[in-house]
């Protein structure tokens, strides 16, 4: 990513306290946008702001019996954009759960303890140099493409000129 380009991360928790707890402890982070929701159902509307990561809550139906869970929703979200990278969060410590969410893709799973926001905090910090890395071999993928087409098209002009003023 580059050093001037925002980073955007969704926090998804119905437990408002939690929710803010989060965001208070992210907003120290430099160069995030940090979006939140009390439900998944608010996230999966707003996917087109583009997350690069979303935290999200496994049970979700404090203030809804039927909102969805944190698994159907990371189902939602991948099925509309498999590379935004999802961590869940869980109160519980239910393996079924961490094993499910991986299996659907989730970038990582975090157990909502005292050592969670130092967890965050570390994850993001190894997504913002993925990101970065990505971006850079993109980069260099296309710079290498212009020069691969820049060589082939010196190649065939200068067959073009010798075929027109040469012997």
């Amino acid at each position: 990513m580059e050093n001037n380009t925002a980073f955007t991360v969704f926090l998804v928790d119905d437990d408002k306290m939690y929710l803010k707890a989060a965001q208070t402890q992210l907003l120290q982070q430099k160069k995030i946008n940090i979006k939140t929701f009390s439900s998944g159902e608010e996230c999966l509307k707003n996917l087109h702001l583009n997350p690069n990561i979303v935290f999200l809550d496994y049970s979700l139906d404090s203030e809804d019996a039927n909102a969805k869970n944190g698994i159907q929703i990371l189902k939602k979200i991948k099925a509309v954009n498999e590379n935004i990278n999802i961590v869940m969060l869980s109160g519980q410590s239910k393996l079924e759960v961490a094993v499910e969410a991986m299996k659907n893709g989730a970038y990582d799973y975090v157990m909502k303890n005292e050592d969670a926001h130092l967890r965050i905090q570390n994850i993001i910090t190894n997504l913002l140099k993925n990101i970065s890395l990505e971006n850079k071999l993109k980069k260099q993928k296309k710079m290498n493409t212009i020069l691969i087409v820049a060589f082939v098209i010196i190649i065939i002009g200068s067959f073009f000129v010798e075929k027109l003023f040469g012997e």
